[in-house]
């Protein structure tokens, strides 16, 4: 159970990332089919730009805009969701490895044994 901090670093890394991959996949597949959506938008963004101030006719193209979201299985907010699972995740990460830094005397050294690219080979 003796296993280096870089290769424990690495496989918590890889761990998080394949946790976090089904969000990535579901980002992608929502930015496809928001592209896909598009046309129908920037046809009724055009439309919109025609109406001047006329709020309640600003208010039925924002519905129309759900509608055309809720026809394709799109919405924006969902491109932000592997940011918000990544983003507390890898922070955490990040502030747990430079408390632990504090104790490990090679992560001062640059690595274990002078790893290839790390910081004791750039010295």
């Amino acid at each position: 159970h003796d296993m280096e901090w870089w290769a424990a670093i690495m496989a918590t890394t890889a761990i998080m990332r394949v946790f976090v991959m089904p969000f990535m996949i579901m980002q992608q597949r929502v930015a496809a089919r928001m592209h896909i959506a598009k046309p129908e938008i920037e046809a009724l963004n055009a439309r919109i730009k025609g109406l001047g101030g006329d709020q309640e006719a600003m208010g039925n193209a924002q519905k129309e805009v759900f509608e055309i979201w809720k026809k394709h299985n799109c919405n924006p907010a969902y491109m932000m969701l592997p940011i918000a699972v990544q983003a507390p995740l890898f922070i955490s990460f990040y502030f747990a490895i430079s408390e632990m830094a504090k104790g490990v005397p090679s992560f001062a050294a640059g690595g274990g044994g002078g790893a290839p690219g790390g910081a004791a080979s750039r010295r």
